[in-house]
């Protein structure tokens, strides 16, 4: 990385530049029922240079991936095609974050054990899951991912975080004579919490066998509606995509800040609060 800077200070044609670095290991298994079919570790690296042209009053930019195998040359001839690129795009001006250093590694227990060992515990915890007769695990994939993110800047930024994080994918099944019924539970962590996984798989195992003996009503009927913290995440996601900076800044927002999203007074205000990190 310490030749990719070199090469950008050093180029005239651009006014700024900043350089993604991700490295990413995983560990992932793969279950049909019961059976283990398929199990899978990678260990990958990417570089991302993004070039900044200033150029009638806009700021235009454009990237390119620095592969293992180009050479100095390779990198020189594509920050001056990423320069020249850039000069296509009439963006208007912003500036780059400037100075700070920043070293953080994020969650929480995870990162402490071996990633084979914690996606054992996550597949060992999803199968103990209390079932009724004829409740079973139609499939499951375990993922386990230690990432560690670089970004740094023309403007002094040197930014690292890390961070070891887990999801598991379950398709709890009910069948009996009538057929089967299935449903989807995806569940991410960045503890190794296996007791969490068995009690939210058992829950879905009772409710996916209430599912397949409930009856349609015969009449129409009102009621309450009961939102699972899932489909509230779901929700809230929607509502802050239109205040994210990036959005805002390319016109891609629906609604602004004080935009209202019913009508009358009675009704119920929400507040959504940005975290850097989230359990």
């Amino acid at each position: 990385m310490k030749n990719i800077i070199t090469i950008l200070n050093n180029e005239k044609s651009i006014s700024a530049w900043r350089i993604i670095g991700k490295a990413i290991k995983t560990h992932e298994l793969f279950f049909v029922h019961d059976k283990l079919e398929t199990k899978r570790s990678t260990d990958t690296v990417d570089v991302t240079v993004t070039v900044y042209v200033d150029h009638e009053g806009k700021r235009g930019d454009s990237s390119f991936t620095v592969g293992r195998a180009m050479t100095e040359d390779d990198v020189v001839a594509g920050i001056a095609a990423a320069a020249e690129r850039a000069k296509l795009v009439f963006n208007p001006f912003y500036e780059l974050p400037e100075a700070g250093s920043y070293e953080k590694s994020l969650g929480g227990n995870l990162s402490e054990y071996d990633l084979d060992k914690s996606a054992a515990s996550f597949a060992d915890a999803a199968f103990a899951a209390a079932a009724d007769d004829g409740c079973s695990l139609n499939a499951l994939e375990v993922f386990v991912y230690r990432d560690s993110k670089r970004v740094i800047n023309s403007r002094g930024v040197d930014k690292t975080q890390r961070l070891t994080r887990a999801a598991v994918e379950a398709i709890p099944t009910y069948t009996d004579e009538n057929g089967s019924v299935e449903l989807y539970e995806m569940m991410r962590f960045t503890d190794l919490d296996p007791e969490r996984v068995t009690a939210k798989l058992s829950d879905k195992m009772r409710e996916v066998k209430e599912r397949a003996k409930a009856k349609a009503p015969g009449a129409g009927m009102k009621c309450g509606v009961a939102l699972h913290p899932f489909e509230i995440s779901g929700l809230v996601d929607e509502l802050a995509y239109d205040l994210y900076y990036s959005n805002v800044y390319a016109s891609a927002n629906v609604l602004s800040v004080g935009d209202s999203l019913g009508k009358g007074e009675d009704r119920d205000r929400l507040t959504v609060t940005a975290r850097a990190s989230v359990p």
